[in-house]
């Protein structure tokens, strides 16, 4: 299979590499907007009382962006206003456009990208959405070949999400469900992952186009949930499990590296929940189901003997792990450090704190990033050879 997929065309996305070595998927939300908070910035006037007066304006790399509008003398926002996309970065340059009034959104709001009109809705008089709404995935952006243009259209009422919303993906319907009265999602669901994108390239068919389907109940995810790919087109099951009536993961599960597919890990984690937390012996497995590492879980922590994976652990590339033992948490005692599961290549002692102590050898991680960016350009270049033209190296 691998054979067909093209994994370095990943880190061509930019910045999103920045934010790969996640733990969680909240903490994947929080590091995605690292990009945002390092380069943009607003510049304007302050008051006496350090309020914001007059014109604010934003910046992007240090240029002045077509994003801002005025304060009055008490700091609210008044008028013609342009906003920042939550997730602003270089290939999504979007911006809400609308009117203030007293510090409070009015009327119509629309969401543009490159002059054209991409999602949008209407305020009350009371700042909160109502009707008609289009809004953005989390992740939309456009960038030469791969992309994510997926979003969510439906009714708020008293700025509250009802009824049933549909997922769009390229103006395809490709998902969505049901809000209950009090906007908590009910029923059958699909849902796409927060890091969803695709590929304009035929000949490449790998992605981030990961699905999750399941029922909601009161806004839990209750009974069996899949975990499905888009590969040729087709779906196919890659994982999942049952979450119990509290909304919690129980029983045997098979879950997903967090950066699955998006430029690091293809690997599968599989093992057992009670009540939301992992337990026993839990295995780690890469994409042809051939167990990589793993060790056992004592009522969601990690303890005794353990392999874990580098957080740039690749198919088919360098292949780092980490073995040793864990004692509640932490580790202790020696760890090794190898390369394609058996050649030692560095390693070193945890104290009883489980802090590092004594000499340790580590791998060189620039030099590893510096071959596989270099591995990536090579293989770019190719791709833009065999599509004539579809693609630009930028």
């Amino acid at each position: 299979m691998y054979q067909k997929r093209s994994y370095f065309i990943f880190l061509s996305i930019g910045k999103i590499t920045s934010f790969q070595k996640q733990d969680l998927i909240d903490d994947q939300k929080i590091t995605k907007n690292l990009v945002k908070i390092n380069h943009f910035k607003w510049k304007g006037k302050e008051g006496k009382e350090k309020q914001k007066i007059g014109k604010w304006e934003g910046y992007w790399k240090n240029k002045v962006q077509k994003i801002g509008g005025y304060y009055d003398n008490q700091g609210l926002k008044q008028g013609l206003w342009y906003e920042e996309y939550e997730n602003f970065w270089d290939y999504a340059q979007i911006v809400y456009v609308g009117i203030y009034h007293n510090g409070i959104q009015r009327n119509r709001w629309d969401t543009i990208m490159n002059n054209n009109i991409i999602g949008g809705g209407n305020y009350d008089h009371n700042g909160k959405k109502t009707g008609k709404w289009v809004e953005l995935h989390l992740n939309y952006f456009k960038q030469n070949y791969v992309y994510c243009d997926a979003t969510y259209e439906g009714e708020y009422l008293d700025g509250i999400k009802q009824g049933y919303w549909q997922t769009f993906l390229s103006k395809k319907i490709i998902g969505g469900g049901f809000y209950n009265q009090v906007g908590q999602k009910d029923g059958f669901w699909i849902e796409l992952n927060d890091n969803f994108s695709l590929y304009l390239i035929e000949i490449i068919h790998c992605g981030n186009q990961v699905i999750y389907k399941g029922n909601y109940k009161n806004g839990l995810q209750i009974g069996i949930w899949e975990i499905v790919i888009v590969y040729d087109g087709k779906q196919i099951y890659i994982g999942g499990g049952s979450f119990d009536d509290n909304g919690k993961k129980n029983g045997r599960w098979v879950d997903l590296a967090i950066d699955w597919l998006n430029g690091n890990k293809e690997i599968f984690y599989i093992g057992d929940y009670k009540n939301g937390q992992k337990i026993g012996q839990w295995n780690i497995h890469n994409w042809y189901n051939k167990s990589i590492g793993g060790g056992e879980f004592q009522e969601g922590i990690k303890d005794g003997i353990w392999i874990d994976v580098h957080d740039d652990w690749r198919p088919g590339w360098r292949q780092i792990i980490y073995h040793g033992e864990y004692q509640m948490r932490k580790k202790i005692g020696t760890w090794k450090i190898l390369e394609n599961s058996d050649k030692q290549i560095s390693g070193g002692d945890y104290n009883e704190y489980g802090m590092k102590n004594g000499k340790w050898f580590e791998p060189d991680e620039k030099w590893d990033k510096k071959i596989w960016n270099s591995f990536m350009k090579v293989n770019i270049r190719m791709v833009q050879k065999s599509v004539n033209g579809i693609v630009q190296i930028i």
